[in-house]
C-alpha cells in the first residue's frame, strides 16, 4: 500500500507538469490530491515504521538502564503513545466523518477518504506497538506499565498549569518522553496532547493540526527527492559520483576524504537529505578510506560532517519547511544557500588536509586528462541530475516538489536502462525504503507543526520576541544568541522541528530588528547541520555508527574539529551576511 501511495503521488505530480507544458494549462485537481497523497504517505509510512521498529529515538539513557529499568521504560513508552493513538483513533474518526459531506474544492470527492488515514493507521500503530511489546517478552508486569501510563495521561490534566508554568510543563514533557526514547514524532504529539489535556483545551484539534502539518504542497518535494536519492544509491549512480569526485581530488594528500566531500556536496543537490547523503556516500567511501589507512574513527566523523551538507545545499528539506513556514521563495534561499555552503565544504576539505599531513594518509592517483575524460564519461549522466533540478527550480520551470519528480524519473531511467544496475526487481524494495524514509521525517513535521500551534496558542512568540528584546536590539548579538539558542533545541530535536517550534516564535522580532529571513534561513539551516553532529539526538551519528561499526560516542569525539570548523562558518556568516548575498547580487537576482 506505501509503495501504491508513493507512486501515485509521483504519477499525480507528473501529470501536473506534463500538462502544464503540453497543453498550457495545469490540471486544476492535482496539487489538492498530491497533498491528500502525501497525508496518506506519513500516516501509513509511520504504521509501517512502528511495524518494523525504526522510527528515530533518542536511547543514550535508556541504553544505560540495567535491563529491568529498560524493559519498565520501554513500556511507559509504549502506554504514552498508545495513550496518544487512542486520541488520534476517537478524534480523527469524528473529523473524518464530519468531513464526509464536504468535497475536495477540485474534484466532486469527499474529503472524508484523507481524513480517514489517520484513524486507520493511528489504529494499525497501536496494534504493531503491542506486537512488538509482546515479541519483546514482556511479562504482566510492562502490561500493568502500559496500561497505567496510557491511563495516566488523563490523570495529568487536574495539573491545570498556568502563566509561566505552561512552558516549564511543555519542556518538562518535551525532555521526559525523548528521553524515556518514545520515537520523536510520538514524542513531540505526547508532548502536545499533555499540555492540552493539563490546560482543558479542546483535543479535536490534534488530528486536525497533524492533517494540516503534512497536507502542504510545498513539503511534497521531500519524499520525491528521497525518492530520487535513493534510486541514485542503488543504481549506481552516487558510486559513479563518487568515483568522479576521487578523481578530480585523489592527487591531493588526503584526497580520497576531500572527495568524499565533494561527492557530498553533489549527492546533496539530489536527495535534499543529510541523512540520505550519509547513508549512500557512506557506504562507498568509508571502506575505501579505511583500506587505504584512514582510522575508521576519522573516517566515520568525516563522513558524518560531510553528510550534514545535505542540509546547505539546494533542495535541502530543511530549507523548504522554513521557506513554507517564513512564505519566503525558495528559489531565493536555494540560491543564497550556495555560496555559503561552499565556504564549509571547502572547510571541512582543510580540516581533512590537516589530518592527512599530520598522520599521513596517502594521495591517490595523480591528475591526467585521460584519467578525467574516462571519469567523466562513465559519470556523466549521474552528473546531469543536479543540473537538471538546479536549472529545473532555479529557472522557475517547475516548482521544487514537480522538480523532485523529474529527477525521480531520470534517475530511474538511466540506473534501470542505461547503467542496468538496478534490476526491474528491485525498484519495489527501493521505492518502499524511499517512502518509509520519507515518512519518518514528515511525521516529525505533523507533530512539530501540532507542537507549535499549543506553543502558538499560549503566546508562546510573542513572550519569547518580547524576552529577546529585552536583551538586546542589535541584530549581530541577536543573531549570535538565536544560534545559541538553537543549539541548544538541537540537542533534543532534529533541524526540521526546531525551525517549526521556533520560528513562528522568532519572526515578529526579526522583522522588528530587520533581520533578513532569507539570509537567517541559511544560518538556520548550517546551524540544523550542526544538531546532526550532537549527541543525544544527532541522526548522522546514529547513520554512520550503523555503516562503519564504531561506536556513537566514539564518532561524537572524532567529529569535534568539524563541529568546531561548522561553527567558525556560521559565525563568519553572522557577521559577514553579504557571503549569502554575493551570489544573488551577482546574478542581480537580490
Amino acid at each position: 500500500m506505501l509503495v501504491l501511495v508513493l507512486v501515485t503521488l509521483v504519477l499525480v505530480t507528473g501529470a501536473g507538469v506534463v500538462s502544464r507544458y503540453l497543453e498550457g494549462s495545469p490540471l486544476a485537481w492535482t496539487d489538492e490530491v498530491a497533498g491528500y497523497l502525501f497525508v496518506a504517505l506519513t500516516f501509513l509510512g509511520a504504521a509501517s515504521g512502528v511495524y518494523r521498529g525504526d522510527h528515530p529515538r533518542i536511547t543514550v539513557l535508556v541504553d544505560r538502564l540495567p535491563k529491568p529499568w529498560r524493559r519498565a521504560a520501554d513500556a511507559v513508552a509504549v502506554g504514552a503513545s498508545l495513550g496518544l493513538l487512542v486520541v488520534l483513533v476517537q478524534y480523527g474518526t469524528s473529523a473524518a466523518f464530519d468531513a464526509t459531506d464536504v468535497t475536495m474544492t477540485s474534484l466532486a470527492v469527499s474529503q472524508a477518504w484523507a481524513y480517514f488515514v489517520i484513524p486507520i493507521a493511528s489504529a494499525l500503530m497501536a496494534i504493531f506497538l503491542l506486537r512488538n511489546l509482546l515479541l519483546s517478552g514482556a511479562g504482566l508486569r510492562e502490561a500493568a506499565i502500559v496500561i497505567a501510563t496510557s491511563v495516566g495521561l488523563w490523570g495529568l490534566g487536574s495539573l491545570e498549569p498556568t502563566g509561566i508554568g505552561i512552558y516549564v510543563y511543555l519542556v518538562g514533557a518535551l525532555f521526559v518522553t525523548l528521553l524515556l526514547g518514545i520515537p520523536v514524532g510520538f514524542a513531540l504529539s505526547v508532548t502536545s496532547l499533555l499540555v492540552l489535556n493539563a490546560t482543558g483545551l479542546p483535543l479535536d484539534v490534534v488530528p486536525q493540526r497533524l492533517f494540516d502539518g503534512t497536507s502542504s504542497v510545498i513539503l511534497l518535494a521531500i519524499p520525491l527527492f528521497m525518492l530520487t536519492g535513493t534510486i541514485m544509491s542503488s543504481g549506481g549512480m552516487a558510486e559513479r559520483l563518487a568515483a568522479f569526485a576521487t578523481c578530480l581530488f585523489g592527487w591531493i594528500r588526503g584526497g580520497l576524504g576531500i572527495a568524499d566531500i565533494a561527492a557530498s556536496v553533489v549527492f546533496a543537490d539530489i536527495s535534499g537529505s543529510a541523512v540520505a547523503d550519509s547513508a549512500a556516500i557512506g557506504s562507498i567511501m568509508i571502506p575505501q578510506m579505511e583500506r587505504r589507512g584512514y582510522s575508521l574513527e576519522f573516517a566515520s566523523a568525516l563522513q558524518a560532517a560531510a553528510g550534514s551538507l545535505g542540509l546547505m545545499f539546494p533542495p535541502s528539506s530543511t530549507m523548504i519547511v522554513y521557506a513554507w513556514i517564513t512564505n519566503i521563495s525558495v528559489t531565493a534561499l536555494f540560491l543564497h544557500s550556495f555560496v555559503p555552503g561552499l565556504l564549509v565544504a571547502v572547510s571541512f576539505s582543510l580540516v581533512v588536509y590537516a589530518f592527512a599531513r599530520r598522520r599521513g594518509y596517502p594521495r591517490e592517483a595523480g591528475l591526467s586528462a585521460g584519467l578525467v575524460l574516462r571519469t567523466t564519461r562513465s559519470s556523466f549522466l549521474a552528473l546531469l541530475t543536479p543540473v537538471i533540478i538546479l536549472v529545473a527550480i532555479l529557472g522557475g520551470y517547475t516548482t521544487p516538489g514537480e522538480a523532485g519528480v523529474v529527477a525521480a524519473v531520470y534517475s530511474l531511467v538511466v540506473s534501470v536502462a542505461l547503467y542496468r544496475q538496478l534490476p526491474p526487481g528491485r525498484l519495489y524494495g527501493v521505492t518502499l525504503e524511499a517512502a518509509l524514509s520519507a515518512s519518518r521525517v514528515t511525521l516529525i513535521i505533523a507533530a512539530a507543526t501540532l507542537l507549535s500551534w499549543v506553543i502558538t496558542t499560549f503566546q508562546g512568540p510573542q513572550k519569547i520576541s518580547a524576552m529577546l528584546i529585552g536583551l538586546t536590539t542589535n541584530p549581530t548579538i541577536m543573531l549570535i544568541l538565536l544560534n545559541l539558542l538553537m543549539v541548544v533545541l538541537h540537542t533534543m530535536l532534529e533541524g526540521i522541528s526546531t525551525i517549526l517550534v521556533l520560528v513562528p516564535a522568532i519572526l515578529p522580532m526579526m522583522r522588528s530588528l530587520h533581520i533578513d529571513p532569507i539570509v537567517f534561513g541559511v544560518i538556520l539551516a548550517q546551524n540544523s547541520a550542526l544538531g546532526l553532529l550532537f549527541p543525544p539526538l544527532g541522526f548522522n551519528l546514529y547513520v554512520i555508527s550503523s555503516i562503519s561499526g564504531v561506536a556513537v560516542e566514539r564518532v561524537a569525539v572524532a567529529v569535534i574539529p568539524f563541529v568546531a570548523i561548522l561553527a567558525l562558518d556560521i559565525l563568519a556568516l553572522v557577521l559577514v551576511p553579504q557571503i549569502a548575498t554575493a551570489l544573488p547580487r551577482l546574478l542581480s537576482l537580490h
